[in-house]
């Protein structure tokens, strides 16, 4: 082979690299259209997230008012009653639309959390709880104005509803901000997501309680009980109760 040869040969080896380049570049119109699908794609997905979440945060709350639900019915069918609410529920009857924030604020200080899970008393007025802990007929009536525990007994034995176990996500402290005297740090029943209505908590947590009505004439379940989660959910207040 000669020199003429040779370099003939690397002139067309250079060429058809050249030509292979050319076809597998992207020319800047090319980019801009993949750019601009790209951002399409993703306008098109965001939105179906926020859907996705939405129906996730109801399903969820939806799944444990069912589990309160039918705790509340297995109390019933044990005591003869329904666990009771805040001990001065009954003054909201006949609340108006213009005091609904203390109607609100009754149903959200409810005992549920001590009636479902049931307790053992004790001859000093204490109350001891399936978690171990203690409190007292004072406490009590200081955040539920209740003086008693329905659910209890002298030995655990004898507790005719045996109680339902709670995840540590479900329950929450209040902040005994109720009345002077010894601190209280009573618990309530806590939604899993965000919502439009917080109590206050301890150590500054916000709240956001299951509400529970069982004897004002403002419930929707006249012969029974109302027992609804207040929730953020695509943006609006969504209202997920026993009733509906």
């Amino acid at each position: 082979m000669n020199f003429s040869d040779s370099s003939m040969n690397r002139g067309r080896a250079e060429a058809a690299n050249a030509i292979r380049v050319k076809a597998t570049a992207f020319t800047l119109i090319e980019l801009l259209v993949v750019i601009s699908i790209i951002g399409i794609l993703a306008g098109l997905l965001i939105p179906l997230a926020g859907v996705a979440q939405t129906k996730m945060r109801i399903s969820r709350v939806k799944a444990e008012l069912n589990s309160y639900i039918n705790a509340i019915e297995t109390y019933k069918l044990e005591t003869g009653e329904y666990p009771p609410d805040f001990g001065d529920m009954m003054k909201g009857e006949g609340v108006s639309s213009n005091d609904y924030a203390k109607y609100r604020l009754y149903c959200a200080r409810n005992p549920l959390y001590y009636e479902l899970g049931g307790a053992i008393f004790t001859n000093r007025a204490f109350f001891t709880l399936a978690d171990g802990e203690e409190t007292s007929i004072n406490e009590l009536d200081k955040v539920f104005k209740r003086r008693s525990i329905r659910n209890s007994a002298r030995v655990k034995s004898d507790i005719d509803f045996k109680g339902f176990s709670f995840k540590n996500a479900q329950v929450a402290i209040l902040k005994d901000n109720f009345s002077a005297g010894p601190e209280a740090d009573l618990k309530v029943l806590m939604v899993p997501v965000p919502g439009p209505y917080n109590l206050e908590g301890k150590e500054g947590k916000k709240i956001n309680p299951w509400f529970y009505d069982a004897s004002s004439t403002n419930r929707h379940n006249k012969t029974s009980y109302d027992l609804w989660a207040e929730i953020i959910a695509g943006g609006k207040t969504n209202t997920i109760g026993n009733w509906k």
